[in-house]
């Protein structure tokens, strides 16, 4: 039987293409390069609400588009091999901000 994985000589993409391990880790909160994610869960309860990420968006040509959202999970993936790989990954909530 031909095996693909082979074929391919990047140690890190022959990892990867195994997929991640089973176990994940979740986060309520998530520091990253000097910045905390919060999810809409950390600040339940509390008088001050901080959470919520943005990122500018564009599309073909010269529209922009800016997006907003309120995370709902932070979850990390690791996959095999050494170096350890980790990915994480933010689930959103995303606002429309087309007008009407």
């Amino acid at each position: 039987m031909h095996d693909p994985t082979n074929e391919i000589h990047d140690q890190q993409i022959r990892d990867v293409s195994w997929g991640p391990l089973r176990m994940v880790k979740t986060w309520h909160t998530y520091f990253v390069n000097s910045y905390k994610f919060r999810t809409d869960l950390s600040s339940e309860g509390k008088s001050i609400k901080k959470f919520g990420v943005y990122t500018r968006g564009s599309v073909y040509g010269q529209l922009e588009d800016d997006y907003y959202g309120i995370p709902k999970e932070v979850i990390q993936l690791e996959y095999h091999g050494l170096p350890l790989k980790k990915l994480v990954l933010f689930n959103c909530e995303w606002f429309d901000p087309t007008p009407g």
